[in-house]
């Protein structure tokens, strides 16, 4: 259940302590070739009173040793001892788990995974205060094969297409160079960041591409708090604006590729 987190407000909210975490941590850092755990308190009321508690586990860490890396450097290590792949089995304490399923015999359980359930929080919003994620049937509904995005994607990308077939005069290139604009417009970001001023374009959640006005261009991954917190327009609608310049692209495209064929036809009759 994700109230017994390692997150300081979740275990202690359960009347449990230090010695919780400790346990905890250590199963998880006992994992063969890479052990692994992440600590920090939510921003918001969350962290609001649980700050001694997060300097108890960060004494825990340092006491113990525990290397400090960066999820890009993490990532990298993980690669380089998997050799870029997903172990087959990990034992993790008591538990042995596997992509299909895991079992720890000590209590008697055992969860085989189902690939078409998935919780129902990935399709409504959990509103209790207590978030159940037991991996058991009354918690889970069947994956569904599409979703209501998906379906608008779809419907974008065929008007685009019907407006393809529609105004066959319209510049491929001119299509092309609006996708462009927008596909910016939408990444398009600004922030000051200890005084400093960067603009630029946020590539995807983390990478940022852009000037640095006092010290010149930047090509980096930012951390989430800064990434989130820069401005940008709010210009979301355009989002889906580019499903239906997709769907144009691709009606041009094929309209051409059919247009050739029947040139050809014709030529050789």
């Amino acid at each position: 259940m994700s109230n017994y987190s390692l997150q300081a407000n979740d275990y202690s909210s359960q009347g449990l302590d230090i010695k919780y975490f400790e346990d905890l941590a250590t199963k998880y850092l006992s994992v063969d070739k890479l052990g692994q755990i992440t600590i920090g308190l939510e921003v918001g009321m969350e962290s609001v009173g649980n700050e001694a508690e997060f300097e108890k586990q960060l004494k825990w860490i340092a006491d113990n040793k525990i290397t400090s890396l960066r999820m890009k450097d993490f990532a990298t290590q993980y690669r380089e001892i998997y050799n870029n792949k997903n172990p087959e089995k990990v034992v993790l304490g008591d538990w042995v788990l596997t992509p299909k399923q895991r079992i720890n015999e000590k209590l008697g359980e055992k969860i085989v995974y189902q690939n078409d359930l998935v919780f129902k929080d990935l399709y409504e919003k959990d509103g209790s205060d207590f978030l159940n994620r037991i991996y058991a049937p009354e918690n889970l509904i069947k994956k569904k094969l599409i979703d209501v995005e998906t379906v608008l994607k779809l419907l974008l990308i065929m008007v685009g297409i019907l407006i393809a077939i529609k105004f066959k005069k319209i510049n491929l290139l001119l299509i092309m160079g609006l996708g462009i604009m927008i596909w910016i417009v939408l990444r398009a970001r600004y922030s000051v960041i200890d005084g400093q001023k960067i603009a630029g374009l946020l590539i995807d959640n983390f990478r940022f591409v852009g000037i640095n006005l006092s010290s010149g261009l930047m090509n980096m991954d930012l951390s989430n708090v800064v990434a989130k917190s820069m401005i940008k327009l709010k210009l979301d609608w355009l989002y889906f604006t580019n499903w239906i310049i997709f769907g144009i692209i691709g009606g041009k495209i094929y309209g051409r590729i059919v247009g050739k064929r029947t040139k050809n036809k014709t030529g050789q009759r």
